[in-house]
């Protein structure tokens, strides 16, 4: 049922019905929707609270507070779509909303597969590869990318100094850093 609870200037609390609107200058005004009219007046005066605490103006009887609906219970048809990252089966109700996985065992073994990297078929195992290089080269381009915006900067293509800012900058030239490539590291 719809309340209107009012707090007069002195600090009294009093409730009206919907349909008075005799209500004195100076008034906060809040719409409440409670089973009662204790419940309406707690109601206000934790709303009345929280506004004061966070600095948010409070209602007048030209701007009322007024909650337009009531508060809903968490969407039970979302829970029941959750599925298990893992297996695919429904994730129990009783879980905690961020749940990911049906059980515990289903969590571990996900975390075992991806510290030991794909299993598969040999097409499977050969597109992660594929992958990998593809991500290498992407992580190429933009060291690349960075190395000609450092030169373009100073305007340095030709000269040695160039080579002290690349080195500044974490970037190793060809022949004094250890390749992992190389047999002898050098």
């Amino acid at each position: 049922m719809l309340w209107i609870v009012i707090r007069s200037p002195t600090g009294r609390w009093g409730v009206s019905a919907p349909t008075d609107d005799a209500v004195a200058d100076g008034c906060e005004v809040y719409h409440i929707y409670a089973s009662s009219e204790a419940e309406a007046k707690k109601k206000a005066q934790s709303i009345r609270s929280n506004h004061v605490r966070s600095g948010i103006p409070l209602p007048t009887q030209s701007a009322p507070y007024a909650r337009t609906s009531t508060r809903q219970p968490v969407n039970v048809v979302d829970r029941q779509q959750r599925r298990c990252l893992f297996c695919g089966s429904d994730i129990p109700k009783t879980a905690r909303s961020d749940a990911k996985f049906c059980c515990p065992a289903h969590r571990q073994l996900s975390h075992k597969q991806k510290r030991q990297g794909p299993q598969g078929s040999p097409l499977q195992l050969l597109l992660h590869q594929i992958e990998k290089v593809r991500n290498l080269e992407r992580q190429l381009q933009i060291e690349v990318d960075q190395i000609s915006d450092i030169m373009t900067k100073h305007q340095l293509w030709s000269d040695k100094t160039a080579t002290q800012l690349l080195r500044d900058a974490g970037y190793g030239i060809y022949g004094e850093v250890a390749s992992p490539l190389s047999p002898h590291g050098c």
